[in-house]
């Protein structure tokens, strides 16, 4: 099972025990702010060469870290940032039969993120919460493909992606301060890549996913 869609069951589960839980639960503070520190799941969107005069998108997972802050303008509503870098890496080793001294193929990809939004925050029973609500996210990755000799080991130049983003959250309270977070999204974006005049524009879709712990800073 895919990290987020794991992020989404969770999800769903404490839906249905904060709907099943009849205590009222405090509002946040207007101003006051939530940290969120998560395991994050999603797409890259990369590029290879098809031939010498083309380039041509192809897309991969990735795993990543994330930063999330909730800024509450009112008791129900909060400004949503977050940045994220993301990573995954993959290496092939050869067979019996390879020449001998043959080295590994090792590919590597890396990308950032910050995603600017506003999400609708609900409380549910008296330890639950749940979040949902759109976003604009920009992205901007690259791969590197290392054969082990170098004239044919190479790195991609940047993809950019500029995507509408939207997602469904909960958290759980652990203690006052400090809650345990799961989330689902999806992105539909613009994404473009240029290498050497030869150019990429295509329009991608993906899943993601986080989790992780959420942090009070005043009025939690």
């Amino acid at each position: 099972m895919s990290s987020h869609r794991l992020a989404g069951l969770v999800a769903i589960g404490l839906l249905i025990a904060g709907t099943a839980s009849a205590l009222p639960a405090a509002a946040p503070a207007v101003g006051s702010n939530l940290l969120g520190v998560q395991l994050t799941d999603g797409m890259a969107d990369l590029y290879g060469y098809s031939g010498s005069n083309l380039i041509s998108a192809y897309d991969h997972s990735e795993l990543g870290v994330g930063l999330q802050l909730w800024h509450f303008m009112t008791s129900d509503y909060a400004m949503a940032f977050s940045a994220g870098y993301g990573f995954f890496s993959e290496t092939d080793q050869p067979g019996n039969n390879a020449p001998a001294g043959m080295p590994d193929f090792k590919y590597t990809q890396s990308s950032y993120s910050v995603r600017v939004g506003g999400d609708r925050v609900l409380n549910l029973g008296s330890a639950t919460r749940i979040y949902l609500g759109p976003g604009v996210e920009y992205w901007s990755g690259k791969a590197k493909f290392d054969t082990g000799v170098a004239s044919t080991t190479f790195e991609t130049q940047d993809v950019t992606r500029l995507s509408l983003s939207s997602r469904l959250g909960a958290m759980m309270k652990l203690n006052e301060n400090l809650s345990f977070s799961c989330q689902v999204g999806h992105k539909l974006g613009h994404a473009t890549a240029s290498d050497k005049g030869r150019k990429a524009t295509w329009w991608p879709s993906s899943f993601d996913g986080a989790c992780g712990l959420v942090f009070a800073l005043g009025g939690h």
